[in-house]
């Protein structure tokens, strides 16, 4: 573009997974020869698989952050939320914090804005339920369940306390689940085992009483495993 030092500029809207790594492998491929514009509404990456695990307090806040302009050292970072596209003059409008604002002109855009939480019809989940894609959402409900354990721990009505426990267990079982496949791939092989002991998945313990009996015999590592060997094959691979 005219006014430009490279020939020809992409912008990027947003820099989720599919804008942070779309970014990155244009900057390995065209990095020489294009300017490459990231427009995003927070300086950092944010790994969303790891939320559950921050809210449980398993892991900081700090640790599922990466920061964009240290990242993409090689490109244009813009801390904004774009509200206009204007395809025929191929210009993009974003708004930024403290009331600024700006326009920025491309040759090819890349729309990776990310998605939103969808609400259910379910009556009162919109004034009673909580978001849960940002770091401020997620260490609200790791106050919220901090919160509830001190009043269940201080509470003289057993069915109260048994309320809030209740609440907090069920909002924990995700990252518990994750918790005990984690510490049980670091024991490595039990002796007369051939393959690594099985976890359930994120909300079996929901699921029955089974279930949560296996967990807990998981726990103490009381739960029998098969020892009978599996056949080789006559090539050397095992079936």
């Amino acid at each position: 573009m005219a006014g430009s030092a490279k020939e020809h500029r992409v912008v990027i809207v947003g820099a989720g997974f599919a804008g942070f790594h779309a970014a990155r492998e244009l900057s390995r491929l065209v990095g020489t020869t294009t300017e490459i514009v990231v427009i995003n509404s927070t300086d950092y990456f944010l790994y969303l698989p790891l939320m559950p695990q921050v809210s449980a307090g398993l892991v900081e806040s700090a640790h599922i952050r990466a920061s964009l302009s240290r990242r993409l050292r090689r490109m244009r970072f813009v801390l904004g939320t774009v509200n206009h596209v204007d395809a025929r003059q191929k210009v993009v409008s974003w708004a930024g914090p403290e009331s600024s604002s700006g326009q920025v002109g491309y040759d090819r855009l890349i729309l990776t804005a990310g998605s939103v939480n969808k609400l259910l019809p379910i009556p009162g989940i919109a004034d009673y339920a909580h978001g849960f894609r940002t770091i401020a959402e997620a260490m609200y409900l790791h106050d919220q369940i901090i919160r509830q354990l001190e009043l269940a721990s201080v509470a003289t009505d057993p069915e109260e306390r048994r309320a809030r426990s209740r609440e907090d267990n069920r909002a924990l079982c995700g990252s518990r689940c994750r918790r005990l496949r984690r510490d049980h791939c670091r024991q490595g092989r039990r002796k007369g085992a051939t393959r690594p002991l099985p976890l359930p998945r994120d909300g079996d313990q929901l699921r029955g009483v089974r279930n949560r009996r296996a967990c807990r015999r998981r726990e103490r590592g009381t739960l029998r495993l098969s020892s009978r060997p599996r056949r080789r094959r006559r090539d050397g691979g095992r079936r």
